[in-house]
């Protein structure tokens, strides 16, 4: 069956964090081949995974979620230093040690 022009695209996208990261390789594969996503449906963590590619900024949230580590997630919720561990241009200085 030929595709007519009227027709697009959609993905949903499921919750859950490690289903995120999943998704946003996915549709980066997706990208990277051409094709365009029309439609995008998420719950929870695909939901934001779809505003954020809607938004066009889907490399970016990438870096920024899987910068983050054990040791840097604590660091954040910790109630001293928090601006200064959290608010780093790369998350990823704040801790050579990516366990």
């Amino acid at each position: 069956m030929a595709i007519d022009e009227g027709y697009g695209i959609g993905v949903a996208l499921s919750s859950g964090g490690a289903s995120s990261l999943a998704h946003i390789g996915a549709l980066e594969a997706l990208l990277e081949a051409g094709v365009r996503v029309d439609v995008v449906a998420g719950t929870s963590g695909g939901s934001v995974v779809g505003a954020v590619l809607a938004a066009g900024s889907l490399a970016p949230f990438r870096e920024a979620v899987t910068g983050f580590t054990p040791r840097r997630v604590s660091a954040c919720s910790a109630s001293s230093g928090l601006a200064e561990q959290c608010s780093s241009s790369d998350p990823r200085s704040t801790s050579p040690d990516r366990s």
